[in-house]
Order: structure tokens, then C-alpha cells, then sequence
């Protein structure tokens, strides 16, 4: 969901207040595993990686919401670790004030829905991609999947460490 069309479906649902801007920094925690759920987030540019007992499942960009499963769970905690790979500009949410918007708005509900389905069909066909892969061939899908800048000699640019990449692929 682009940030104009997370401001068009709530545009009449938040006061400017009740949303902060936050600036993270690559390896700065959002929020842990285990800690009360008080807000839902949502990521205007950069990437988080998402961690479940230190390993990571998957990564959020640019136009996703962080802390909706956990929330909709009806778990009174997050249920995983939210940590930047890189810089990155989240909006912070009250958890309270997110759930009138829910109340209030079908089409935010519609958007909350479609981005579910979106998550689950990318994670079971990243599940099923990769559970077939040795840790060699999944490292080398990772690469390629990360590569998206090449220098005037055709060399790929990686902007992760060898820790990053290692967490990627889980080892």
C-alpha cells in the first residue's frame, strides 16, 4: 500500500498527533519479542528484518504494517523481533487508536486483509523455494535476490555483512 493510499483510507481515521515518524538507524530494535504490543507500525522506506527466537523469517519494506500479526493474534505481546537492516522511516500507531480505525473503516479493513493474503502467499512460496535448497543454493538465491546495483566493472554491490546475509539464510 503506497503511502498515498495509506493516507487516503485513513486520512479521516487518525489525528496527526496520534502518528510519529520515526527515523531508525540500520540495527536499531523497534520493538522485542515479549514486549507489550502498544503500537502498530508502518513502514515508509527502508527495511526491517523481522526475528522469531533469533531467527529471521522475513523482511518488511517500504508500504508494509509491522505488528499486525501479533495484534491480530489477540496476543497481548509481540510475537517477534523488529530490527533495521538498514535506515529506515517508520510511522508509530497507538494500538487503541488503531483499533477504531479498524471499527471504522472498511476499506482500511479490506487493505488489512489483502496485505495478509499478500504476506502468506509470498511466505509459502519463499517456504516452498527454499525448503528444497541446500544452504549453498539458498545463499546464492539470496544474493541474487539482494543484488539490485552492479559497479562499472559488472561487480554486484551488496549492501549486507556476511552477520546480515548469515541471518538471512538462517545460519
Amino acid at each position: 500500500m503506497a503511502l498515498s493510499v495509506f493516507h487516503q483510507i485513513t486520512e479521516n481515521q487518525f489525528v496527526n498527533s496520534q502518528i510519529e515518524k520515526i527515523e531508525l538507524n540500520k540495527l536499531d530494535i523497534l520493538f522485542s519479542q515479549g514486549q507489550p504490543i502498544n503500537n502498530i507500525f508502518y513502514v515508509l522506506d527502508g527495511e526491517l528484518n523481522i526475528f522469531k527466537n533469533n531467527q529471521l523469517m522475513w523482511q518488511a519494506n517500504a508500504n508494509e504494517f509491522v505488528g499486525l500479526s501479533s495484534f491480530f493474534n489477540e496476543n497481548p505481546n509481540y510475537t517477534y523481533t523488529v530490527e533495521a537492516c538498514k535506515k529506515s522511516t517508520v510511522l508509530k500507531i497507538n494500538l487503541e487508536d488503531f483499533k477504531i480505525a479498524i471499527k471504522k473503516s472498511n476499506q482500511l479493513n479490506k487493505e488489512l486483509m489483502r496485505l495478509f493474503c499478500e504476506r502468506i502467499k509470498l511466505t509459502l512460496n519463499k517456504t516452498k523455494s527454499q525448503s528444497s535448497l541446500s544452504k549453498k543454493k539458498q545463499l546464492i538465491a539470496l544474493l541474487i535476490e539482494k543484488s539490485n546495483k552492479t559497479n562499472q566493472y559488472g561487480k554486484i554491490i551488496l549492501n549486507y555483512t556476511i552477520k546480515d546475509i548469515s541471518h538471512l539464510i538462517n545460519i
